[in-house]
């Protein structure tokens, strides 16, 4: 979501300090803050190790799948990249879970945030993401945690 330039959260949007990894399972609730869509919470994790077949980057294996819990828009096209993560209870903190991959547009959902850009926007209830540690180990980083 939107930072201003001095590091706090713009409108609509917070700032967490990561401190963790988490491990995803089935039931778990998470937050995505996609460039577009800004931050979005309340989205439960409905089945790990999913594959799914994109356009742009063929098949991806072992990815999370998420449907927002009111049926609301979790993201959409211009988030992807964006971080999934869990909130800490009610500090400043996070745990990485994963990053924004893919979604599934026929589970359509109002766009939020900026809804004209990129134009034709897609939103969706459902979302894929990578786990926190096929990412870093694919990229061959680390995460470091403040």
């Amino acid at each position: 979501g939107p930072v201003t330039t001095s590091g706090a959260a713009g409108p609509g949007a917070f700032r967490r300090d990561v401190k963790d990894r988490t491990v995803s399972v089935p039931g778990m609730i998470v937050c995505t803050s996609g460039a577009f869509s800004g931050d979005r919470c309340d989205l439960e994790v409905v089945a790990i190790e999913q594959r799914i077949a994109t356009l742009l980057s063929g098949n991806i294996r072992g990815t999370v799948q998420v449907r927002h819990r009111l049926k609301e828009s979790g993201g959409g096209n211009g988030d992807s990249g964006g971080p999934v993560f869990t909130v800490r209870g009610a500090t400043t903190e996070a745990n990485a879970a994963g990053v924004l991959s893919a979604s599934t547009p026929s589970l359509v959902a109002p766009c939020t945030g900026v809804p004209e850009s990129p134009p034709d926007r897609d939103c969706s209830s459902e979302l894929f993401y990578t786990t926190i540690q096929d990412a870093t180990r694919a990229l061959d980083v680390w995460l470091e945690t403040k």
